[in-house]
């Protein structure tokens, strides 16, 4: 440790060097587990996501666009009223379809 710190005095000689390094009282936790960092710019802001390699759940944030927003939405309310003009059946319950 002595010589690790003296490297790192410039100049040629040095004196009373005294390394008293104390790791009493640290801790640390790990985990090993595969995990996928994705960080990216999408016009002017910035993204980042986490995947856990193990069972594939994905955390942070990603571009939303409030078009695409507006037609799921529109989507599916018009599937909802198709639904309820029908009373629910589908293509295997009308005598037409056979």
């Amino acid at each position: 440790m002595q010589a690790l710190c003296a490297q790192q005095i410039p100049g040629d000689t040095f004196r009373n060097l005294v390394v008293d390094a104390d790791y009493s009282g640290q801790t640390f936790k790990h985990i090993l587990a595969p995990v996928w960092l994705l960080s990216y710019t999408y016009g002017a802001r910035a993204f980042q996501c986490a995947m856990n390699g193990v069972t594939g759940a994905i955390r942070g944030e990603y571009p939303k666009s409030p078009w695409k927003i507006a037609l799921l939405v529109a989507r599916g309310r018009h599937r909802r009223v198709d639904r309820a003009v029908d009373g629910g059946a589908d293509a295997g319950d009308c005598a037409w379809f056979g």
